[in-house]
């Protein structure tokens, strides 16, 4: 298995343009938010998120894992986002194979939330946002938009 895992990392690695960092992976997203307890449950009771271990460091926070990935959330000023559902501003996105089950928690819930359709590819994203901190959150069926180099 870890022979597997070599191999696949090798292969990405093989795909990054000569010159760049050798880096292995993504390992964290992290946020100033003004509640990392508050803001914490959100990302586990809504997302499916679960604390994790972190360091003890001279200031407050918690880390947070699952898809593959940890959210670190830092207490701090949060950075001013605005207050309206704006999908070409920052956010963090996952992937779902079911939006209309995801909307109908999100409305179960009262959370508001931003529908956006674009028929060409097929893709629907949802955006709505954490209310404790204002991070807005991005759930899409993104897999129907493949990746594809626009550079070689």
């Amino acid at each position: 298995m870890e022979q597997i895992l070599l191999e696949s990392q090798n292969k990405v690695l093989g795909q990054v343009k000569k010159g760049a960092l050798s880096i292995r992976s993504l390992n964290h997203v992290s946020f100033s938010v003004p509640e990392p307890v508050k803001t914490g449950k959100f990302f586990c009771e809504i997302l499916g998120f679960r604390v994790v271990r972190r360091p003890n460091f001279n200031f407050d926070g918690i880390w947070l894992y699952s898809y593959g990935i940890q959210i670190h959330l830092i207490e701090g000023a949060a950075l001013e986002r605005p207050n309206i559902l704006k999908p070409n501003t920052d956010h963090i996105s996952f992937e779902a194979d079911d939006l209309t089950s995801i909307q109908n928690k999100l409305d179960a819930l009262n959370i508001p939330y931003l529908l956006e359709y674009h028929e060409r590819e097929n893709l629907r994203q949802l955006f709505f946002k954490e209310p404790h901190s204002g991070i807005m959150i991005e759930i899409c069926n993104c897999e129907v938009f493949p990746v594809q180099y626009i550079d070689e």
